[in-house]
């Protein structure tokens, strides 16, 4: 069987889907993953065959107008920005992934390609699934959409997911529409969610019951499978992974330094940031490691205790951190909870707050609204992270995570969805 996965994004959405697929390999199934071109190096260093989608999820954050809307943060301007590129380059993506699909013979899809591949498998006849890497987004009593946790009450948690897939649809009815014709299938008035194609496609989140168990009120094709993440035999495999000899020196120089890093979020005022950790070092005794990411640190002076790297393995760094400062990216939690190391969640937007919450709540960490940070803050939530409740809290998830396999589980379900619709 050959396998198509199909995933948009940042590298947070794109590494679980090589785990993914590193695993249907070894099950010795043929797989294709199709992602932003600008992964094309990052996906093959694993030895996964890679199909490019044409565009680049990040450049459009680190552009001035995703700068702005990232520092004021507004959820509304970084929403329409997105929306805008998305209607740019989306027929182009469209040509990609019908191109990709035409190659292959069941698809898997993030939730940013889902509608356009779910009119792909239609065209092509072609079996296809879901697989997200982040928030629950099925209507479910038990819990509010992210975004939208106002209020606490089965009618509004159910009505709070209804409202955003009645608002996604509206803003992708046309665009859907318009990809229906070039496939020559007829339009659609009502959310393709909502057909019978989708209601039974089997529906994957991968992030873990302990911490999200799977409501009651679901469907039986939905399911929530633990977190998907690459093993340490697999990090090593790319040389993306190496370890850089002056990072081993200074963490024997300087150990269990506090880890701050945002990813593909670039930290928009790269000059405020760096006097906020300037502050910290000056305040505390703590060593910082700042992985830079997409964010500018070129205005930062050097201090002994400031370690700054463009990127770094999680697993093997945050075992030997005392806290991990990030923006609240699934990926990145995933590593820190697995690692028993507590976090501050600096969220910006989409998500972030939503787990930034849960993380506080299960007493995993600290949340903290990014644009509301400052040096005191910031410094005095690093603190809170050493009371020993947050830390037993941690240590007990840890063991938790140690008994889940997300990505095994995640292969026995597809696996048997696809043998199934192809008998």
């Amino acid at each position: 069987m050959h396998f198509g996965i199909f995933t948009y994004g940042s590298r947070g959405d794109v590494q679980p889907y090589v785990a993914l697929a590193l695993g249907l390999m070894s099950q010795r199934d043929e797989v294709t993953l199709f992602a932003p071109e600008n992964f094309r190096e990052f996906v093959e260093s694993y030895g996964v065959r890679f199909g490019p989608l044409y565009g680049d999820a990040e450049a459009i954050l680190h552009a001035e107008d995703g700068l702005k809307a990232l520092d004021s943060g507004n959820v509304v301007s970084l929403l329409r920005l997105m929306a805008k590129a998305s209607k740019e380059i989306q027929p182009r993506v469209n040509r990609d992934l019908l191109a990709g699909s035409e190659t292959v013979d069941v698809l898997i899809a993030n939730v940013l390609c889902l509608y356009w591949i779910q009119c792909i498998a239609e065209k092509l006849n072609k079996p296809w699934a879901v697989l997200q890497v982040s928030l629950p987004s099925t209507p479910t009593r038990e819990f509010p959409f992210a975004g939208l946790a106002f209020l606490h009450a089965p009618w509004y948690n159910r009505f709070s997911h209804q409202l955003i897939r009645y608002i996604y649809w509206r803003l992708n009815k046309k665009a859907v529409n318009d990809f229906r014709k070039e496939l020559s299938l007829p339009p659609v008035s009502k959310n393709p969610l909502d057909a019978p194609d989708a209601i039974h496609a089997l529906n994957l989140y991968a992030i873990s019951p302990s911490m999200v168990p799977r409501p009651k009120d679901w469907p039986a094709n939905t399911a929530v499978t633990g977190f998907i993440q690459l093993s340490s035999s697999q990090r090593a495999r790319s040389p993306m992974n190496e370890i850089p000899a002056p990072l081993q020196a200074w963490l024997r120089a300087y150990p269990r330094p506090v880890y701050i890093g945002f990813g593909s979020i670039p930290v928009a005022n790269a000059a405020r940031m760096g006097h906020i950790i300037m502050d910290i070092l000056s305040s505390s005794d703590f060593p910082i490691l700042f992985a830079r990411g997409w964010s500018s640190t070129v205005s930062w002076p050097a201090h002994p205790r400031l370690f700054v790297i463009d990127q770094v393995n999680h697993e093997w760094l945050f075992p030997q951190c005392r806290a991990v400062v990030f923006h609240g990216g699934v990926g990145t939690m995933a590593a820190a909870l697995k690692a028993g190391v507590p976090m501050v969640i600096l969220s910006v937007f989409v998500d972030q707050p939503w787990w930034g919450q849960l993380i506080q709540k299960q007493k995993l960490g600290i949340h903290l609204p990014f644009k509301k940070i400052g040096s005191s803050s910031l410094l005095k939530a690093i603190k809170k992270t050493e009371q020993p409740e947050i830390r037993e809290q941690v240590a007990d998830m840890r063991e938790r995570l140690a008994g889940e396999n997300g990505v095994e589980a995640t292969l026995e379900l597809v696996r048997s969805y696809f043998l199934k619709k192809q008998d």
